[in-house]
């Protein structure tokens, strides 16, 4: 397979913010209003090429005189490429640049965050040896990528170092903690954000330690939520005690905060209070308008499948999401009475104040092709968009199922029939005959974006591995494929063409969530590859991308987002 590139330069566009009500009529308007040009029809099927080794990098100041290029030589120069819907790009690269010492040569290597423009131009974000804003001394960047970076749709690209968290914003970098926030306080230091999330209004959740100033260690550890103009961080839930809206409960082990656009926060914990009756009672507990309250917390009684069943051990929030409309998808296994080990796992839907229902539990039927089937273990994190719609891998059971055909990638819209996205053992789209899926979605490596496409990566049979993705008919397209050929040429009439050796893509996402994501609501992807002549790269996908809306196009998304996806498989109970 051969895939062609044209790099393709996009005007900027002003972003909309997409409420959480009116989902369908919100999209249209995101997609209306608010998206780059895409090439044209036969374009939109090519590959834009964001950066490639070898070629020319963006010089930091004072370096005019220096021609700095993208790394050769290095096992992995580029990585962490996430995308907007604007099309930006934020993603890890290392850049090299020639000087001497003496009169001796020498190459200069630095890890850099990079984020591509609208207009397709590259700009650094920060690079290893850059001044750390708001240092007291002379402390400069170093270990760029204990965080990968994530970008919103205002362009905002948020990352941790090791010398604490940032915002670039419009080119300017500023510290999540600043003097300011740090004078709150006093005689002690924050450490730098664990779990950093971002979402469009320019907030972000994280979770940071507060230490006596010669402590190692602390178990004073705090959810916070900040905006980088604000001078002040908002606290969500602490180790200690006193959190707004349970103050009487004990919660410990805080972890892995999304946040949506609202401003809402969904995060795992463990709880402990008169009301909750097992001990180390891991939970999901959400903030909604700054007050704590529980999703779930193990030995919580589960009247969605019986009176008697409770939430079980650790089990509770093994992977969970959030979209803009607040609602928290999540796993739990469940212990019937009687019972020392959890009996099943299920998958739930906690909508706040209007309740929590269940999406299914392991044994409801699944009927495929006139055989009965039944969902066997949930595996990986299931992802929510903004349309209610959820995506997730498990494993199926029945009389005709075996390890060759047993994990499978199902989509639920809600009030609709459920969807198979892809089931292992099927023949793979866009390859060889008789090549099959087969490790689906590994390390929740699969994304739904507001127009209800799923993207995954998947093993084959013959031992490649490809990413895939929908387009608006729910037609699964090879988006790349190792031992595929990829035109990574700027000039159409000069290819230069590659063999792929290895990918990145970056899943796990809903686009309302605050984690980064590498497939936007317009369906573009961003992934980085290896060549066999140790070549690397970072692209733009637009194989199964909305091009840009005209009126006619706008009412046929509406309709699409509004209408049952044909391969209905089953509903969901």
């Amino acid at each position: 397979m051969i895939l062609n590139s044209s790099r393709t330069r996009c005007a900027p566009r002003t972003f909309l913010a997409v409420a959480s009500t009116g989902r369908i009529l919100s999209l249209v308007a995101l997609l209306t209003f608010c998206s780059p040009p895409l090439p044209s029809a036969e374009a939109s099927s090519k590959l834009q090429t964001v950066a490639l080794t070898g070629d020319p990098a963006p010089r930091r100041p004072g370096e005019e005189d220096k021609d700095p290029i993208f790394a050769t030589r290095l096992a992995r120069p580029f990585e962490s490429v996430a995308i907007n819907d604007l099309g930006q790009t934020a993603f890890i690269g290392t850049i090299e640049t020639p000087d001497t010492i003496g009169d001796r040569p020498v190459v200069r290597r630095r890890d850099s965050i990079l984020r591509s423009q609208t207009d397709g131009d590259l700009a650094l974000v920060v690079s290893e040896g850059d001044s750390v804003p708001g240092s007291p001394g002379n402390d400069t960047f170093r270990l760029l990528s204990v965080t990968d970076p994530i970008i919103n749709n205002r362009g905002q690209v948020a990352f941790v170092a090791s010398q604490g968290g940032f915002l670039d914003d419009a080119g300017v970098l500023k510290p999540i903690i600043d003097e300011s926030v740090a004078d709150s306080f006093p005689g002690k230091r924050l450490s730098s954000p664990l779990w950093l999330t971002l979402n469009d209004r320019g907030q972000m959740a994280f979770v940071s330690g507060i230490f006596e100033p010669s402590a190692t260690q602390t178990d004073d550890f705090r959810l916070f939520l900040a905006q980088v103009d604000s001078p002040e961080l908002k606290l969500i839930a602490r180790s200690e005690g006193g959190s707004p809206g349970l103050e009487d409960s004990s919660i410990s082990q805080i972890s892995t905060p999304l946040l949506n656009d609202q401003g809402e926060i969904a995060f795992n914990a463990v709880l402990s209070s008169e009301q909750v009756s097992a001990p180390n009672g891991s939970a999901v507990l959400r903030s909604d308008s700054g007050a704590l309250s529980v999703v779930a917390v193990r030995g919580q009684p589960v009247p969605e499948i019986s009176d008697q069943g409770q939430f079980a051990v650790s089990e509770v929030g093994g992977g969970f999401g959030i979209n803009n409309a607040g609602e928290i998808p999540f796993y739990a296994s469940v212990k019937e009475p009687g019972r020392f080990a959890p009996t099943y796992v299920a998958l739930f839907i906690d909508a706040g104040s209007d309740g929590r229902q269940l999406v299914w539990r392991q044994g409801n039927a699944v009927p495929i092709s006139d055989s009965e089937l039944t969902y066997g273990v949930a595996q990986t994190t299931p992802v929510l968009n903004s349309q209610g719609q959820l995506l997730f891998r498990t494993t199926l059971r029945g009389e005709d199922v075996d390890e060759t055909n047993e994990d499978a990638i199902v989509r639920q819209t809600p009030g609709q029939l459920a969807e198979l996205v892809a089931r292992r053992g099927d023949p793979a789209p866009g390859v060889e005959d008789g090549v099959l899926f087969r490790e689906l979605a590994l390390v929740a490596n699969h994304s739904i974006n507001g127009l209800g496409q799923a993207a995954f990566t998947s093993t084959l049979s013959d031992n490649t591995s490809a990413l895939y993705a929908e387009d608006l008919s729910g037609d699964l397209k090879l988006i790349v494929r190792t031992g595929d050929l990829l035109d990574v040429s700027d000039d159409p009439l000069m290819p230069d063409l590659r063999e792929v050796r290895s990918f990145e893509f970056i899943g796990g996402s809903g686009n309302e969530d605050g984690r980064r994501s590498a497939f936007n609501e317009r369906g573009q992807l961003a992934f980085s590859a290896t060549f066999t002549d140790n070549s690397h790269g970072v692209f733009i996908s637009n194989l199964v991308a909305v091009p840009e809306p005209t009126s006619a196009s706008v009412v046929a998304v509406a309709l699409t987002l509004a209408s049952a996806r044909r391969r209905c498989v089953s509903h969901i109970q």
